[in-house]
C-alpha cells in the first residue's frame, strides 16, 4: 500500500479512537466492579453511622409505620439483582446487590390511598424520591449488600437505595428514614432543576451524545488535516493522497460543521431536561466556545465555496482553534465518564 494511503488511515485510526472508547465503555456488557474500584460520589463526604443507635423508619402516609434495626432488617427475605449505576455525567459501574425490595417493605407498612411520593433520607442530609406507585420498579433494592460484601462505608452502609434504570442521584446512601409522601416531592437536586424523573432514556442516557461527540470529531479530523494540507501557509500533511484535494475538504467540514451543531444541540437539550440548566460546567462552556469559532470559520469561507479557493488564513486559523477546543471539549466529556468524575 503507498505511503500516502497508509498515513490517511493512520491518521484516520488515531481519529476513531474516542468513538472506540465510547463503544467499549458505554454497549460493551458491562462486568461486576470491584467494590474497591467502584466509583463514589457525594454531597459532604462519608457521614459516620452510630450502628448502636442506627435504626431505618418508615413513616407517613401508611398504614403501620416501621421500624427496623440492622439485624431485623437484614433478616427480612432478601433479593439480589445485578444492576449499573449510572451517574448522570457518565461515570458508571456494576455490582450485584442484596437488598430487601422496596415494594415489600411497602407492602408490610400498608400504603394509604393519595400517596404520591416514596421519599427516601440519607445520613449525610441528602433527599430523593421515587414515585408512587412503584409496580414499574419492582427491582428496586434497599440494599445492604454489594458483591457478597457488607456495603462498604463510601457505597452506602448500612443501607441505600438501589434503582435499575435509573440515573444515580436516585440512589440515596445511608438511609434512614422512608417517607411516603402525598405531594410531589423535590430532593437535593430536584429542587436545584434536576428531573424529577431520573429514568434512564434516550435524552438521558450519555451514550448517544457521546458517540455523536466522538463520531463528528473524526470527520472534523479529516477536515482540520485537509485544511492544514491545502494552506498555502503550512507544510504539514502534504503527503496525503491526491483525493484530499479542496472538494474532499469541502465535503468534510460541512459534514463536521452540521455534526458538530447537532451533537451540540443535544446536548442542550438534554442537560436542559435532565437538570433544568446548560452552562454549568467547564465542559459545556467549551463545547459553547468551539462551536462558536467553527461557526464563524464557515461564516468567513461558505460564501465562497464557488469561487477559486480561498487563501484567508484567518479562516483556516479560526476553525483550526474551533477544532482543537472541540477535542478538548470531547477529551474532558471522555475524562469525566471514564474517570469517575461525575456529579451524582
Amino acid at each position: 500500500m503507498p505511503r500516502p494511503i497508509l498515513r490517511f488511515v493512520g491518521l484516520v485510526g488515531i481519529f476513531a479512537l474516542p468513538l472506540l472508547l465510547v463503544v467499549v465503555i458505554g454497549y460493551v456488557p458491562a462486568s461486576i466492579t470491584p467494590n474497591a474500584d467502584f466509583f463514589t460520589v457525594s454531597i459532604d463526604g462519608t457521614p459516620q453511622i452510630n450502628m448502636s443507635v442506627w435504626t431505618l423508619r418508615v413513616e407517613g402516609q401508611v398504614d403501620h409505620p416501621l421500624t427496623f434495626t440492622y439485624a431485623n432488617f437484614t433478616a427480612q427475605p432478601n433479593a439480589t439483582v445485578v444492576a449499573k449505576l449510572q451517574c448522570v455525567d457518565g461515570p458508571s459501574g456494576t455490582a450485584s446487590w442484596t437488598g430487601i425490595p422496596l415494594n415489600s417493605i411497602l407492602a408490610m407498612a400498608g400504603v394509604k390511598p393519595g400517596a404520591m411520593d416514596v421519599v427516601f433520607y440519607g445520613g449525610d442530609g441528602y433527599t430523593s424520591s421515587l414515585a408512587w406507585p412503584t409496580e414499574n420498579k419492582s427491582d428496586v433494592l434497599l440494599a445492604f449488600a454489594m458483591n457478597g460484601e457488607p456495603l462498604p462505608s463510601v457505597q452506602g452502609f448500612p443501607v441505600r437505595v438501589v434503582a435499575p434504570n435509573e440515573l444515580g442521584y436516585k440512589w440515596v446512601k445511608w438511609v434512614y428514614r422512608i417517607d411516603v409522601v402525598g405531594y410531589d416531592y423535590k430532593g437535593y437536586w430536584e429542587s436545584r432543576g434536576w428531573s424529577d424523573n431520573a429514568s434512564i432514556a434516550a435524552p438521558t442516557d450519555w451514550r448517544l451524545h457521546a458517540t455523536l461527540l466522538s463520531a463528528s470529531f473524526l470527520i472534523g479530523g479529516l477536515a482540520a488535516i485537509s485544511g492544514v494540507k491545502l494552506s498555502p501557509t503550512m507544510t504539514a500533511f502534504k503527503n496525503l493522497p491526491a483525493f484530499v484535494s479542496r472538494k474532499f475538504h469541502i465535503a468534510v467540514s460541512l459534514s463536521f460543521l452540521v455534526s458538530a451543531v447537532v451533537s451540540f444541540a443535544y446536548w442542550v437539550i438534554a442537560s436542559f431536561l435532565a437538570r433544568g440548566a446548560v452552562f454549568y460546567t467547564l465542559h459545556g462552556i467549551m463545547g459553547l466556545f468551539s462551536i462558536g469559532l467553527l461557526v464563524v470559520g464557515a461564516l468567513k469561507v461558505v460564501p465562497n465555496l464557488r469561487r477559486s479557493p480561498v487563501k484567508s488564513s484567518w479562516h483556516g486559523k479560526v476553525s483550526l482553534y474551533g477544532f482543537i477546543f472541540y477535542a478538548l471539549t470531547m477529551l474532558l466529556g471522555l475524562a469525566l465518564t471514564a474517570g469517575g468524575f461525575g456529579l451524582f
